[in-house]
């Protein structure tokens, strides 16, 4: 679990498991309601999140030791931007 640094008055938290999902879950103001979004399905284990200082770049690490860096797009949805070999 990683929660991503600033904002502006909401959150955001990633999350990873053993099911290969990596789920954000939002929340737009403090107090308000938690929505989750799915990343794509990982094809192996995620072992790890972390957010680069910005916030603006979330990185996974799965079982066979790749990385992925995501970002969040206009339109709200989360894309890869670069995968990083073991």
């Amino acid at each position: 679990v990683a929660w991503a640094p600033g904002g502006s008055g909401g959150a955001v938290i990633a999350s990873c498991g053993e099911d290969k999902q990596v789920l954000l879950w939002c929340q737009a103001a403090v107090g308000g309601a938690w929505t989750c979004k799915k990343l794509p399905e990982s094809e192996v284990v995620v072992w790890r999140v972390s957010w680069s200082v910005d916030g603006s770049v979330l990185a996974t690490t799965t079982a066979d030791g790749s990385t992925m860096l995501w970002k969040e797009g206009m339109d709200g949805s989360w894309k890869s931007t670069q995968t990083l070999p073991a």
